[in-house]
């Protein structure tokens, strides 16, 4: 599971989308109006991109930034320049998951950096954060993995 965080889109760009990848089905899942979810989908591989309600937004936010500050904290280090500012101007949070796994071809990677270097995103996975270009921002390099730095 990775999840984005991008301030560039409020809304996911179904046109610009569909097509990162060929020979794919893409089906967009709607509800009151609003994207919910995406979904592209071959015999042996599905990749889901589900949107965050707007009403759940900034309460995840809040807890994105806690979570952060509590590793900093201990950690002993300060938190990175730029990465609270830029998580507080976050717009649309979106959940990418690929079943059963990340492809060996690489279909799913694709998607998943095209997404995110066209869009800003920063990138949570296995407890740490990067940028759009698939940098580490925290933990800081040097440090030990994110996993549990928040548990204390």
């Amino acid at each position: 599971m990775y999840t984005l965080y991008t301030g560039e889109l409020t809304e996911l760009p179904i046109d610009k989308i569909s097509g990162i990848v060929g020979g794919a089905k893409f089906v967009v899942h709607r509800r009151e109006g609003r994207i919910d979810s995406c979904e592209y989908s071959w015999p042996d591989l599905t990749v889901r991109l589900t949107v965050m309600p707007n009403h759940e937004l900034q309460d995840h936010l809040r807890g994105f930034q806690g979570y952060i500050a509590a590793g900093c904290k201990n950690l002993g280090i300060a938190p990175p320049k730029g990465l609270f500012e830029r998580i507080a101007q976050v717009k649309l949070v979106l959940g990418f998951i690929a079943t059963p796994d990340m492809d060996p071809a690489g279909r799913a990677e694709n998607i998943l950096g095209a997404i995110a270097y066209n869009s800003k995103s920063l990138i949570f996975h296995g407890g740490s954060v990067y940028n759009e270009d698939s940098d580490r921002l925290f933990p800081p390099a040097g440090n030990p993995d994110a996993v549990d730095l928040a548990s204390n």
